[in-house]
């Protein structure tokens, strides 16, 4: 039996419906999992995201929930409770041969058919930010990205419940996101990230899954291209393989001419390929009633995300200015 969940707030629960019915459209076979870090509100019809469950997030699922609320900003808050979700499911869910992790901004196109084979022989299953080098041009995004929050990105991580390694691992990473899962790059910290650095090194049958079809991003563009449409409707990459899951992060559904508004290295331009895989998505959120839930705010007595102070809002577009020439030199 395979396990899949995501954790968001109330306003990610578009994004967060549009990834279920996408991943079981493709997967039917998979449970789905959408875990609530937030309260729930009664103007939210909470039966619109079955057959995926809702679960919401207190101290019965995340023992210490309440300590995390007031250390962490919603971002912290949601990247961090993973692991200790990851430990909730091994414990109540002991039939599960594979537990999956998608953040809520991604969408499924096919199957985990390659997945299946890579796990025969792994516990822990991540995918690098990149596996090229990206072009030193000044554009954004760069290799630095992946020195400041990590080489893997977890917007996708799986896992083997069953084994004694996976657990060594998810007690080590939960310990690590209850204490240091902060935004501070500049400190070695960047929320459940960074940790994974570390990941290879500390734990065995660790694989590293290169598939350019698996979590597909605005980070990795340069390297993954896609191609055309096959006769059973898969999207095809100029490599060959199939699109199995595109990561739509840094994408805002209100400024639909952007890929990203994060980076600056391609738009729809220089990339025309990918302009109709973001307007489906756009109408999948649309559908999903983006408009309505990205309203609504957090019920949860979150940490404030600090905002800089008015010297610095004014030093900024200089600084950036100077860093530009610089990188220019």
């Amino acid at each position: 039996m395979t396990i899949a969940f995501t954790v968001c707030s109330n306003n990610f629960l578009a994004q967060a419906k549009t990834l279920s019915g996408s991943l079981l459209h493709y997967n039917p076979g998979i449970k789905h999992f959408i875990f609530l870090a937030d309260e729930k509100q009664v103007s939210v019809d909470y039966d619109f995201f079955a057959p995926a469950e809702i679960i919401v997030v207190n101290e019965n699922i995340v023992p210490g929930f309440q300590e995390l609320v007031g250390k962490y900003n919603l971002i912290e808050l949601n990247s961090d409770l993973k692991p200790f979700l990851f430990e909730y499911l091994v414990g109540n869910y002991p039939e599960a041969t594979r537990l999956l992790y998608l953040d809520s901004d991604t969408c499924v196109y096919d199957r985990f058919d390659h997945l299946d084979v890579v796990m025969k022989d792994s516990d822990i299953v991540i995918t690098p930010h990149f596996c090229t080098p990206l072009p030193d041009d000044g554009l954004e995004p760069f290799e630095n990205i992946a020195l400041n929050f990590g080489t893997y990105n977890l917007g996708f991580l799986a896992i083997n419940p069953k084994t004694s390694n996976t657990r060594r691992f998810l007690k080590w990473w939960s310990d690590r996101t209850r204490k240091f899962g902060f935004q501070d790059a500049g400190n070695g910290y960047f929320v459940d990230q960074l940790w994974f650095n570390l990941v290879p090194v500390f734990f065995e049958k660790v694989h590293t899954l290169k598939h350019p079809g698996y979590n597909m991003a605005p980070w990795n563009l340069h390297e993954r291209t896609i191609a055309h449409k096959n006769d059973e409707g898969k999207i095809m990459l100029q490599s060959g393989e199939t699109l199995v899951f595109y990561h739509f992060s840094s994408y805002d559904y209100f400024r639909p001419e952007l890929i990203s508004w994060k980076y600056n290295r391609y738009d729809f331009s220089n990339l025309p390929g990918l302009r109709k895989l973001y307007d489906d998505y756009r109408l999948s959120l649309a559908k999903n009633k983006i408009g309505e839930f990205s309203k609504i705010k957090c019920g949860l007595q979150v940490k404030k995300k600090p905002q800089p102070g008015p010297v610095k809002r004014l030093l900024y577009p200089g600084v950036n200015l100077l860093r530009k020439i610089w990188n220019k030199m």
